[in-house]
Order: structure tokens, then C-alpha cells, then sequence
């Protein structure tokens, strides 16, 4: 019989927030992510904390609202032109 062995699990979110160190990030879909923004499990959060620069893209105006006047920087898809930025 041959023996299997499992791989490590990665944790999906340390993963993603390690490779966002120092770096400029844009976080596409960045409002819901299954999480409050209250949460210290929120991404977007996680991620602002250790990126050089943090911006946010999301279709929900009524939520993004909310998160820009809590201090995040979170645009529409079409204003990413307007404010130079890929």
C-alpha cells in the first residue's frame, strides 16, 4: 500500500498579505470579502497595514462610502483613469 502524505495547509489570507509587504497594492472586489471591515480578518484591512500604498476598486457606492470616510481610499473601476492609476 502505497502512503500519502498531505501537504502543508496555507493559510489564503497570511499568504496573500505577506506578498502585499511595502509593495502598491490595488484590491479589486475589496468590500465584501466575506468579512466586516471591523473585523481584524477584514483583507483589505490586513492588507493596508502592511502595503506601501493601498487602493480599493468595488462597484458597492453605499459601502464604499462608508469605508472612505473611514480613512480607505476605495475608487469606482472607471475612475481609475481619471486618477491615473492601473
Amino acid at each position: 500500500m502505497k502512503v500519502i502524505s498531505k501537504a502543508g495547509r496555507i493559510e489564503k489570507f497570511s499568504s496573500i498579505v505577506d506578498r502585499c509587504q511595502g509593495k502598491k497594492v490595488l484590491d479589486v472586489g475589496c468590500v465584501g470579502q466575506d468579512r466586516s471591515s471591523h473585523s481584524s480578518d477584514w483583507l483589505h484591512g490586513r492588507i493596508g497595514k502592511v502595503a506601501g500604498s493601498l487602493l480599493g476598486v468595488d462597484i458597492n457606492k453605499e459601502q464604499m462610502k462608508v469605508l472612505n470616510d473611514q480613512g480607505y481610499k476605495i475608487v469606482l473601476p472607471e475612475e481609475l483613469e481619471e486618477i491615473n492609476e492601473k
